[in-house]
C-alpha cells in the first residue's frame, strides 16, 4: 500500500513539473522596459575587423539574416554572433574603411520591426 501511495505522489509531482513553465529558461529574454527597439550605435574596430551593432533592447536572433546587414549594399557573408543579453550583434568583416553599413528587416524580441538604420563608417 505504501508503494501505491508513493507511486501516486510521484506521478502527481511529475505532472506538475512537466506542465510548469520556468521563468527564465535558456534562450528566453524578457525586456524590463516597454521601450521601442532601435539601433543605438554601430562601431567598427579596424584591427579586429569586428562590426558591433548595439540595440536599445533585445532582438529576435531568428530575424537577423545575412541580408539584414549589408556592407556597401552587399549582404554580410561571415558568422553573426550575439551577446548574452541579445542586444548586441557582432560580425567579423573583411572590409576596409570607408564603407556604408545598412541594417534592416530585424525584429525586436517581442516581434516588432526595428527601424532601418544606415551609417557611413570612416
Amino acid at each position: 500500500m505504501k508503494k501505491l501511495y508513493s507511486l501516486i505522489i510521484l506521478l502527481i509531482l511529475s505532472l506538475f513539473a512537466l506542465t510548469a513553465q520556468p521563468e527564465g529558461y535558456r534562450g528566453q529574454r524578457k525586456t524590463l522596459d516597454n521601450i521601442p527597439c532601435r539601433v543605438r550605435r554601430v562601431d567598427f574596430d579596424s584591427s579586429s575587423k569586428a562590426l558591433d551593432i548595439y540595440f536599445s533592447s533585445a532582438i529576435d536572433p531568428r530575424s537577423v539574416r545575412p541580408e539584414s546587414i549589408t556592407i556597401n549594399d552587399s549582404p554580410v557573408r561571415s558568422k553573426i554572433t550575439f551577446n548574452r543579453d541579445g542586444n548586441q550583434v557582432r560580425v567579423i568583416i573583411d572590409q576596409k574603411s570607408p564603407f556604408t553599413v545598412r541594417i534592416s528587416g530585424i525584429k525586436s524580441y517581442e516581434g516588432n520591426p526595428v527601424e532601418s538604420f544606415s551609417k557611413r563608417i570612416q
